[in-house]
């Protein structure tokens, strides 16, 4: 099979999984996490193998999956217009960078500071992981069926992203 072909059909597999594994909001982010580490390692998706590595996942990421919830209370915040908004909103995006960074690069060991000083260093990389968070949060705005197969592509946009930087 062509490796690119096999590749696309990867993440339209692994965002099918990502979706799944996200019906739990606690566990969108480390769903998100294995998707990433699965493209990352280039190896083969199957369910099987997406749960186990989802578990391994969330036994290490407990804490990030945690907090997810909560930035999904802070941007309810947001919607309701409360008081300093736009404080809350630039923290709120500088979170989500960073979280998204982290989702590209985990590993059991990874330093929460190291990711952010990443964001810091690598501002266009930054700016590149928002705007792949961002259109696909808009995809699945103006088209909610996407739902089921946006986390695929955006776990490959993360990737490709930190690949581009690392070399």
């Amino acid at each position: 099979m062509n490796p690119t072909f096999r590749r696309f059909a990867d993440c339209l597999l692994l965002g099918v999984f990502t979706a799944f594994a996200s019906i739990l909001v606690v566990t969108a982010y480390p769903a998100l996490v294995t998707a990433c580490s699965m493209l990352r390692d280039d190896e083969p998706v199957g369910p099987i193998r997406f749960a186990r590595r989802l578990l391994t996942t969330l036994r290490a990421a407990w804490l990030p999956a945690l907090a997810f919830p909560l930035l999904l209370l802070d941007v309810a915040a947001l919607r309701a217009g409360v008081p300093g908004a736009w404080a809350l909103a630039v923290v709120l995006g500088v979170v989500v960078v960073i979280g998204l960074r982290g989702a590209a690069v985990w590993h059991p060991s990874l330093s929460w500071a190291g990711v952010a000083r990443d964001a810091w260093r690598d501002p266009s990389g930054s700016v590149l992981m928002a705007l792949a968070g961002a259109g696909a949060a808009a995809i699945v705005a103006l088209v909610p069926v996407t739902a089921l197969l946006v986390g695929g592509p955006l776990a490959n946009a993360l990737v490709a992203v930190e690949g581009r930087r690392r070399g």
